[in-house]
């Protein structure tokens, strides 16, 4: 959007909708709302996308096929 332009107040709140997705409280409502959806699967919550790549080799090697 073309930021010398004057946002109407829906514009401006789609606008905070957006840069708030990646905040933590929308990520603590993410969990929550898989955990309600998939109350037996196992969830591991990561830090960053580094963390994912060496984690997802350590599960592999402890637990081979484990879906997470």
């Amino acid at each position: 959007m073309n930021n010398s332009a004057k946002l109407t107040p829906e514009e401006a709140f789609v606008e905070r909708l957006k840069s708030a997705r990646g905040s933590r409280a929308v990520l603590k409502a993410r969990l929550i709302t898989l955990r309600s959806d998939l109350p037996d699967a196992i969830v591991f919550a990561f830090e960053g996308d580094d963390d994912k790549i060496i984690y997802g080799q350590w599960m592999r090697r402890v637990r081979p096929g484990l879906r997470y």
